[in-house]
């Protein structure tokens, strides 16, 4: 059986999935979200959070892979930076704590490996996929992970 983590990282709401066999592990699939302070206590407060997560996954079994949707360069470099930061800390975290290989996938390569064109249409694929009535206002960041980890 192969485990596989998808995380979907932003500096206000990660969402996170375990799949195992491609199967959704509802229990460890959300999101990890801190208060608005700025970025660097965001970053600490993630930290901490995606530290807990991987501890509360290895109580109970192994992660052999971990899928990090790649960083997308936008106009704002501040925010970009702010992003690279996130995902240095992740994958510093996620050496430390698991023995997965980790990789990253760009949102293009993501969407066309589950054929969908866009965010909403990536939500609307995993939610029939797994029949989740979820809102997308709400759980696209738990959407994106989970396709991040198929």
């Amino acid at each position: 059986m192969i485990k596989i983590l998808g995380l979907d990282i932003s500096s206000k709401s990660t969402g996170y999935a375990l799949l195992d066999d491609g199967k959704l592990v509802k229990k460890f699939c959300g999101t990890i979200s801190c208060r608005d302070v700025g970025p660097v206590s965001n970053l600490y407060c993630y930290c901490a959070e995606l530290e807990a997560l991987l501890e509360k996954i290895y109580r109970t079994t192994s992660i052999d892979y971990i899928i990090i949707e790649e960083t997308y360069f936008s106009r704002n470099v501040k925010t970009l930076k702010t992003l690279c930061y996130f995902a240095g800390a992740t994958i510093s975290i996620c050496h430390k704590l698991t023995m997965a290989e980790i990789n990253f996938m760009t949102v293009g390569e993501v969407r066309k490996l589950v054929g969908t064109k866009d965010k909403e249409d990536t939500f609307n694929f995993i939610t029939s996929k797994y029949k989740l009535d979820w809102d997308f206002d709400k759980d696209n960041d738990k959407t994106d992970a989970i396709a991040n980890a198929l």
